[in-house]
């Protein structure tokens, strides 16, 4: 567990959720649940030594538990650890579940990282055929062009990476030219929407939702206005308004919101109210 001193340089929320992980697993240390949420909160504030043991022990005490299973070698990843260890962590998750594409996905990620280019090829192959759909599948054609083109299947490796153009609304990578060049625009088409691509990781957007700090409360927020969800966003800010009335920051973000769907009123009275808190001295 971190020391004493690293948890009192936290944020004050995310003392508070630490902490009330830990009193949980001590409230009932053989709870193979409580292990797993108080890694899944490490793992949210990328306390990743702390978050693998905790999904160590989730994993003695529920050996047949999926989502400690992959939690477990998502940390595995995440910390650069031997790629065969690492792998065949994936491959328990998956044999827990072998419909969950994103366990896929990291499998090829690691196997791709160890040069183990054959494997990796097959693994992204049952990635895209787990997500199902073109747009959940894209982050996985791209990365099996990408092994593709490793192997010097340029042909191949075009396929794979204009799959991915076409889910973007952008398939200028058909036009003539030559295999290598076009295989080249392709992947640099590619790798520019990397960072856009959505992964569809349901258990490790899970983890992510387990952090408390406020520049990652706001980003999850502004992503729901993004993808349309509105309401949803203006009701997790006013909860969090709720526990932080003096935060100029989230009188903003509530302003935003209602700014974005056109309640100008609404956005002033609330930018007006953060102004006035910055004036006597609240800042966050």
């Amino acid at each position: 567990m971190p020391s004493p001193a690293e948890v009192a340089a936290m944020e004050e929320d995310v003392q508070a959720a630490i902490t009330a992980a830990i009193d949980a697993v001590e409230a009932e240390r053989t709870s193979a649940d409580a292990w797993r949420d108080l890694g899944m909160v490490y793992g949210a504030h990328a306390l990743w030594a702390n978050a693998e043991a905790a999904f160590r022990r989730s994993a003695q005490l529920a050996p047949a538990d999926a989502r400690t299973a992959y939690y477990l070698a998502y940390c595995m990843a995440v910390t650069v650890q031997p790629v065969d260890a690492t792998a065949a962590q994936f491959r328990r998750a998956i044999a827990l579940e072998p419909g969950y594409a994103p366990t896929w996905r990291g499998l090829g990620e690691i196997l791709a990282r160890g040069g183990r280019l054959a494997e990796a090829r097959e693994a992204y192959r049952m990635a895209i055929q787990a997500y199902g759909t073109p747009e959940r599948a894209a982050i996985a054609h791209r990365e099996l062009g990408l092994v593709l083109l490793g192997q010097g299947d340029t042909a191949g490796a075009i396929a794979e990476l204009e799959a991915v153009m076409r889910v973007r609304a952008d398939d200028s990578v058909t036009v003539r030219q030559g295999q290598a060049e076009k295989a080249r625009t392709a992947s640099d088409k590619a790798a520019a929407l990397q960072e856009t691509l959505v992964t569809y990781d349901d258990k490790q957007q899970a983890m992510l939702d387990r952090s408390a700090r406020r520049r990652d409360i706001e980003r999850r927020i502004r992503d729901q206005v993004v993808v349309g969800n509105s309401a949803s966003a203006l009701e997790a800010a006013k909860r969090w308004e709720a526990q932080h009335p003096d935060w100029p920051s989230i009188k903003v973000l509530i302003g935003e919101i209602y700014g974005h769907i056109g309640r100008a009123d609404d956005a002033k009275r609330y930018f007006d109210a953060a102004s006035r808190l910055q004036e006597l001295g609240y800042n966050n």
